[in-house]
């Protein structure tokens, strides 16, 4: 416990709610933006230009980062005040099970979805990658990144 003195009258704070105070008084001058990453999720999906990859499906892994003012949540430890990570899966989840021909397309409507369902959110970049795409060749995997800032 620290004490300070105000004009005769003690008052006793303890470290913690002193700190806390400090930092929710100064936080905007350390703090912008911050980015959260959810990556390497895992779906097996019906997308595909040729209606067998439509039919049989494959393996897909989304990566997705998203910028945010999340400072309140720093300070008050509170849900609400950031960007629900379940959230976010469930929405690439439903996403995921809208059949696409593109994985471009699928990319697209992953980043307009958390635009239009999580205000805070200033900026996501997305990654979808098929992977074995049926090319002909012993390829791991084919990707497209999209990424785009909310306007001001």
């Amino acid at each position: 416990m620290c004490c300070f003195y105000n004009y005769a009258k003690v008052r006793i704070f303890s470290y913690s709610a002193i700190a806390t105070e400090l930092y929710r008084l100064f936080l905007h001058k350390f703090f912008s933006m911050a980015k959260i990453f959810l990556e390497g999720l895992e779906f097996y999906a019906h997308h595909g230009y040729f209606s067998e990859e439509q039919k049989i499906g494959g393996k897909y892994l989304i990566d997705i980062e998203i910028e945010a003012d999340i400072n309140k949540s720093v300070i008050s430890d509170e849900l609400k005040s950031t960007i629900n990570y379940a959230e976010v899966y469930e929405l690439i989840k439903q996403e995921m099970n809208i059949s696409s021909r593109l994985i471009e397309h699928l990319a697209g409507r992953i980043l307009r979805a958390v635009f239009i369902n999580f205000p805070l959110v200033s900026g996501v970049k997305v990654k979808v990658s098929k992977i074995n795409p049926p090319l002909g060749a012993d390829l791991k995997s084919v990707s497209v990144v999209l990424e785009e800032r909310r306007p001001e």
